[in-house]
């Protein structure tokens, strides 16, 4: 069965250069990522209605995401102060991601074909990154 979107001679496969792979999908995931988050933030601002976390509903405990939300709705009114204080951990990732996503883009403009992170690196980010969210969420929690 043929798919148009799997034709390799408009979309990248596994020969083309990872340059022209990697920095395009990735920016491709964070826009569509930003995209759902703006409209998550503007559908809770102009209705009130968001979505409940799981975590908190069935603990009590504030997920690391918890504030989300409301971040977003702070964003989007450009209080950076209550974006702050509704999940700090939350809006440095996000800073983070908006730097590595201009990263990503000079990665793809300029044809970089190594990765960015050492291997040693890119092993353990995954697991550095949930154990910090674990952290994170037991210290707003116990504190």
């Amino acid at each position: 069965m043929y798919f148009w979107y799997m034709d390799c001679t408009t979309f990248p496969d596994s020969t083309t250069p990872l340059a022209a792979r990697t920095p395009v999908r990735a920016v491709v995931s964070v826009v569509a990522f930003i995209g759902a988050g703006v409209g998550l933030s503007l559908m809770f601002a102009i209705t009130g209605v968001g979505i409940p976390c799981p975590v908190r509903m069935l603990t009590g405990w504030l997920c690391p995401f918890c504030g989300g939300t409301h971040l977003g709705v702070d964003l989007l009114h450009g209080d950076y102060v209550s974006a702050w204080n509704d999940n700090a951990a939350l809006l440095v990732v996000l800073v983070l991601l908006g730097a590595r996503t201009v990263g990503w883009l000079i990665e793809g403009v300029r044809h970089v074909t190594r990765p960015w992170l050492p291997e040693k690196i890119r092993k353990y980010a995954m697991p550095i990154a949930l154990a910090l969210a674990i952290a994170w969420m037991i210290m707003r929690n116990l504190i």
